[in-house]
């Protein structure tokens, strides 16, 4: 017996203003709808059928207990070979929405705009945060690093045509209010340090820390799951300590426990920085979107919606939202902030960084000793 259940409010059938279509006999069983769509070019924007626009059309209904009720009432449909649902025998006549657009599917390797954003938003965006559209879709949809809730943020705020607004917004947060990410913050703290090593972890950790959060999908501070990035163990006893294979010379244990606590300061630090620059620039963005909302009535934007907008203008900024893979996003992120960084550290420290660039992730510094493998 196939699953059914009785709809609490049942639709008058047939439907009005529908194009009929007689089901064509498969055999044992007629035509399924997911069928029906593809011979009638019913389609999802992915060019994939769509078979519940014909059920809902014919049955108001996306509860598939509810399609078998209609179909054994309507059309006296036997079960399917699943023993659960419902199939045609062929012959029956349903009714499809009329006008039915059959969208002209991409080129190959043609990105298209994500689920829920149309090309005209796609195009403000581009145009907000200078990228090409053609990138922007590939971003958005191969990366699947913007969350619905940003892509809500995005359509809504390309509908007020407010993108521009809220791009120059956050750069003003970014760069004018802040510095570069509240860099005095960091050389109050520094000074404190008693070990220039540690200011040195410290200031790799805080870069690390930047570009964890910005390419990596999941790690927000609104949904707390931003984490302190990974300590290179080995890279540092080996150049910090002179140990060997690995291992913390018996009295050097103190100095490990040092550097790996100016790893997580920094760390620290630079979260505590970026969690102020998404509470200021939610407050910035929310006020220049009301004054140049143009009296119409603009919601105001979460934190977590705020926080991915800033990532997107961080990885535009930086050029990596052009790159494909996380770790490159990552390498060119980090040293975008420790290019910056790195004068105004040595400066503030007396210290000169030997280092001119950052691997990515940090334990890739593991993978610069002689002989070892990065796993």
């Amino acid at each position: 017996m196939p699953l059914t259940q009785e709809p609490a409010s049942k639709v008058t059938w047939p439907p009005q203003g529908g194009e009929p279509v007689e089901v064509l006999n498969k055999g044992k069983y007629g035509e399924s709808f997911t069928q029906i769509a593809e011979r009638k070019g019913i389609r999802k924007a992915s060019g994939e059928p769509d078979p519940w626009r014909i059920i809902e059309f014919n049955f108001k209904t996306r509860n598939p207990k509810e399609v078998n009720w209609y179909l054994v009432k309507f059309f006296n449909c036997p079960t399917a070979a699943d023993g659960m649902n419902c199939a045609f025998k062929g012959g029956e006549k349903i009714f499809l929405p009329k006008a039915t657009p059959v969208p002209v599917p991409p080129k190959p390797g043609e990105p298209v705009p994500p689920p829920g954003l149309t090309e005209e938003q796609v195009k403000q965006l581009a145009e907000a945060f200078d990228i090409d559209p053609s990138e922007v879709n590939r971003f958005l949809n191969q990366y699947s690093w913007v969350s619905d809730s940003a892509l809500n943020t995005i359509g809504m705020i390309a509908e007020f045509g407010l993108m521009g607004a809220a791009s120059e917004a956050i750069g003003a947060v970014l760069t004018l209010g802040q510095g570069v990410l509240g860099m005095a913050l960091f050389f109050l703290w520094w000074k404190r340090l008693n070990q220039e090593d540690q200011i040195a972890l410290g200031a790799f950790a805080g870069c690390y820390q930047y570009a964890d959060w910005v390419v990596n999908p999941k790690a927000t501070f609104a949904g707390r799951t931003v984490r302190t990035p990974e300590f290179p163990s080995r890279w540092v006893i080996t150049n910090f300590l002179h140990g060997t294979n690995g291992q913390i010379p018996p009295d050097k244990q103190w100095r490990y426990d040092e550097l790996k606590q100016g790893w997580e300061a920094g760390a620290l630090k630079m979260r505590e920085n970026l969690e102020k620059i998404i509470t200021d620039a939610q407050v910035k963005l929310n006020a220049e979107l009301k004054a140049k909302a143009n009296g119409k009535v603009v919601p105001d934007l979460t934190r977590e919606q705020t926080e991915q907008l800033v990532k997107m203008y961080i990885l535009s900024e930086t050029g990596a939202i052009k790159r494909q893979y996380t770790e490159t996003r990552g390498y060119m992120t980090a040293n975008y902030l420790y290019k910056q960084l790195k004068p105004r550290v040595e400066e503030a420290s007396n210290l000169k960084l030997l280092r001119n660039e950052l691997p990515y992730p940090s334990y890739r510094l593991n993978c610069e000793m002689p002989g070892d493998i990065c796993q």
